[in-house]
């Protein structure tokens, strides 16, 4: 799971991961480091909206500071920031009603969000299940965002795609 940044105000700078192919930052600082945990993305930036790159410099590897140059800084008039998966795959575990496993299945999505990866997953096993000549179904999800749009979509036109499919 990685942040994207938008405003920045929901991320915490150093535990929270936001630079892709880097991690929290806090594993590459010393632990007898005494650094405020909490501090937020937006925090870390000059007054002109740039990195403060000069206070990553103290405490970061320069590898780690480039990669961080490669990621927009924070605006404040932007939306929240969001939560997505980075380079994952989906996937999912399709039982009969006796709890017996029939077919587990997985796709590489690239770069999504949560929900988004989730709707894929039952999207998969609608089709495979369809393949393999099953006509009921039950969909178990812990996204409850995810359930009311699906089940709903037979009173309004659901926006997204996936939806739509499912």
């Amino acid at each position: 799971m990685i942040w994207s940044i938008r405003d920045g105000q929901s991320i915490r700078c150093w535990e929270d991961n936001s630079v892709p192919d880097v991690g929290p930052f806090i594993k590459y600082i010393s632990s007898h480091i005494n650094i405020s945990t909490e501090q937020k993305v937006h925090e870390i930036v000059l007054r002109n909206g740039a990195w403060n790159l000069d206070l990553f410099r103290v405490w970061l590897p320069e590898e780690v500071v480039q990669c961080i140059i490669s990621v927009p800084s924070p605006l404040e008039l932007a939306s929240p920031d969001t939560l997505s998966w980075s380079r994952t795959t989906n996937g999912g575990v399709i039982h009969d009603e006796k709890g017996t496993w029939i077919l587990g299945y997985n796709r590489f999505l690239g770069k999504c969000s949560v929900a988004v990866a989730e709707l894929w997953g039952i999207l998969d096993g609608f089709v495979l299940l369809q393949k393999q000549g099953y006509d009921e179904v039950i969909i178990q999800s812990d996204n409850f965002k995810n359930v009311i749009s699906i089940s709903d979509k037979k009173n309004t036109r659901p926006k997204n795609n996936l939806i739509r499919r499912i």
